[in-house]
């Protein structure tokens, strides 16, 4: 992946090095790695100029997105969700043991390799601070007390992700729009209401590990 910048482009620069320095500190299968990253690389037109660039090597991920392999497949058997759920819980592990919280969890920011093994990629609003406070995620994915601007723990807001997630894999569906509680699915769940929640969803076999999060 080739990066342009200028010398003006402050924000991208800094945000591009924060990225790199998150993902630099982490090393597990199920965590996409960089391989190279060049600060000041130089990329050459046809007559000859350069400019500078960018240049971050990142490991393949040739299976695509988790999103898209979920969009064009059938919900998951309780196995596969079984299988990618543990892949995913075994990386924020090696995550939160590191410091790391990634702040925006969603299908679409986990890829898989060749042979289907999942990993977590686009660390650009990950954080390494214990409380944070500012508003960062996806709707879908994201937990209340981001929504509502109170501080939180990355830790526990890329669990709260995590529950979103399985129970993607395991319908094809998100189980609510915003975890708000103007949202009549969230509302039911948070008020132990799961028999009305689960009316409006096809009835599965899974509703056990769902409900184990």
């Amino acid at each position: 992946t080739i990066e342009r910048h200028h010398d003006d482009e402050d924000d991208i620069k800094d945000n591009i090095q924060h990225e790199v320095k998150i993902m630099e500190k982490l090393s597990h299968p199920n965590i996409l790695q960089i391989l190279d990253f060049q600060p000041k690389a130089r990329l050459y037109q046809e007559d000859g100029s350069y400019e500078k660039v960018y240049s971050i090597v990142m490991e393949l991920a040739d299976g695509g997105e988790l999103f898209d392999f979920i969009a064009q497949t059938s919900p998951f058997s309780e196995e596969t969700t079984r299988f990618y759920f543990h892949q995913m819980c075994e990386a924020f592990e090696h995550m939160h043991k590191n410091g790391i919280s990634h702040r925006d969890l969603k299908p679409e920011n986990i890829v898989l390799s060749s042979d289907f093994i999942l990993k977590i990629a686009d660390f650009g609003l990950a954080s390494d601070k214990r409380e944070n406070d500012s508003y960062k995620g996806s709707a879908s994915y994201m937990a209340p007390e981001v929504r509502r601007g109170h501080k939180y723990s990355g830790k526990c807001v890329d669990i709260f992700a995590a529950g979103v997630i399985l129970f993607v894999m395991a319908t094809q569906r998100p189980p609510f729009r915003q975890a708000s509680s103007k949202d009549i699915n969230y509302a039911d769940m948070m008020r132990n209401r799961p028999d009305r929640f689960w009316k409006r969803h096809s009835k599965m076999d899974k509703h056990g590990l769902i409900d184990s999060l």
